[in-house]
């Protein structure tokens, strides 16, 4: 349901907005249709355009440009406007023939401005920048903004408008009945361009802020390492928040720091070609971000700048790009969601027992982990191996314990099933960070997401 959101809002402002505008021409009912012919024919655009990740910010920048120099046009424009029609009638030689020719030309503008901004350039930011961290919030203001703006204009200021095509245009000095009737006329107390400038600088915000932010890797259940620099720009590692927020309407879910996805198929070299296509998806980026599980009857797809360990900007396009290609990506292939396994292993001291187990299993150390961090198989094929650091010895306790991180929207589902065949909550404290289960005699395994880790 989150994925209709945009297309919702979008919609609802193309039919209200150009219903109001269509209404001075149309019948209602025909002036509603209208917009609602739009809302669908701007959301259908928008939708093929952020198929394509690269065009889609190239178009959103584009469109955001605009919307700075629309608002500022009325903004700045509107107040000009107004001081100088208050200065002209503070004129005791002013006649009506000046006056008209003054307001006419800001006529054509407003509606060389209003036009794109409400037929495309808001309702599309709404689709297109709905996944753009930070910069949404201020696209959002921008558009309520203008759709509280648009509303007033036609409720209060449209039916006692001036008409200055059939005004007289007297060509001697204004009385004061005509003064008066101009300055009703043209509401010159109109504050109207003051919300014109906020809106102004909400798109301003907008254009000045990265479509993805954050400053805190995206993981699992342990801490991860990310290494002795941060990268920049497109490699610049996310916050949980981000990276799930980026492609969780795209079939991805962001699962033990990677990006998750499956796509279902019927054969073997069905499932081949589909590997094939998300590895030309991602160009030259594929050897350092994708990996593929090609099964019978699914694959399932990871992203991840493997380098560091964790989800960055480019992570993010790479899986909006693999979905655009074609692919039906879903959390869900058959009988189960995406998810990621590890071990946990509770020790007195991490530094004598970490060797052993990377010995005995053939692991690797984590990329960017310290000395004492996971372990993880070279090959991709087991689970990773952590090590949790006791303070006293529990005899009593199992020592090893298994970590099964799923989609945030999965660890309702999965630990419903683990209560109704047997199991038991030990501990919900650090909910929706994990959960501690147990079976009928105690041993233990945690259900793990993404959610409640950032700080």
């Amino acid at each position: 349901m989150r994925r209709h959101i945009p297309y919702a809002l979008a919609a609802v402002f193309v039919i209200v907005v150009q219903g109001l505008s269509l209404a001075e021409f149309l019948p209602v009912p025909l002036a509603l249709l209208a917009g609602t012919v739009w809302a669908v024919l701007i959301s259908f655009a928008a939708r093929a355009v952020s198929r394509r990740p690269v065009v889609s910010a190239r178009v959103e920048d584009t469109l955001i440009g605009l919307g700075v120099t629309a608002m500022a046009l009325f903004g700045f424009g509107g107040a000009i406007g107004i001081l100088l029609w208050n200065v002209a009638l503070d004129s005791s030689s002013i006649t009506g023939e000046t006056m008209v020719g003054l307001f006419l030309p800001s006529i054509p503008i407003a509606i060389a401005a209003n036009v794109p901004t409400e037929l495309i350039i808001i309702p599309a930011l709404l689709i297109l920048g709905w996944h753009s961290g930070r910069r949404r919030l201020f696209l959002v203001l921008g558009a309520a903004l203008y759709f509280v703006l648009r509303i007033w204009t036609y409720a209060t200021f449209a039916a006692d408008r001036l008409d200055f095509d059939t005004a007289e245009r007297s060509v001697t000095p204004l009385t004061a009945a005509e003064r008066a009737q101009f300055e009703a006329g043209l509401h010159l107390d109109d504050p109207r361009w003051i919300v014109n400038l906020l809106i102004f600088f909400a798109f301003l915000l907008a254009a000045f802020t990265r479509p993805s932010t954050g400053r805190t890797a995206a993981g699992g259940r342990r801490k991860l390492s990310y290494g002795p620099a941060r990268m920049r720009g497109m490699e610049e590692m996310l916050s949980r928040q981000a990276a799930s927020d980026a492609v969780g309407d795209h079939g991805w879910r962001l699962v033990l720091g990677a990006l998750c996805s499956s796509v279902t198929v019927s054969s073997l070299a069905e499932s081949v070609e589909v590997a094939s296509r998300a590895v030309a998806a991602c160009g030259a980026h594929a050897d350092g971000h994708l990996r593929a599980d090609v099964r019978a009857d699914r694959v399932v797809l990871t992203v991840q700048t493997l380098a560091i360990g964790a989800v960055t900007g480019r992570d993010t396009e790479l899986a909006r790009a693999i979905t655009a290609a074609g692919l039906k990506t879903e959390p869900a292939a058959g009988r189960r969601s995406v998810q990621q396994l590890e071990i946990a292993v509770d020790v007195l001291d991490i530094a004598s027992v970490r060797p052993f187990w990377q010995a005995v299993l053939g692991y690797a150390d984590e990329p960017g982990a310290d000395a004492d961090g996971p372990l993880v198989d070279p090959l991709g094929q087991g689970p990773a191996l952590w090590f949790q650091q006791m303070d006293h010895a529990r005899p009593q306790r199992n020592r090893l314990h298994f970590d099964i991180s799923v989609p945030h929207d999965e660890a309702p589902h999965r630990i419903e099933a683990a209560l109704a065949a047997g199991g038991r909550v030990l501990s919900d404290v650090r909910a929706p960070s994990f959960w501690v289960l147990a079976d009928p005699e105690g041993n233990e395994a945690c259900v793990t997401t993404w959610q409640g880790r950032d700080v």
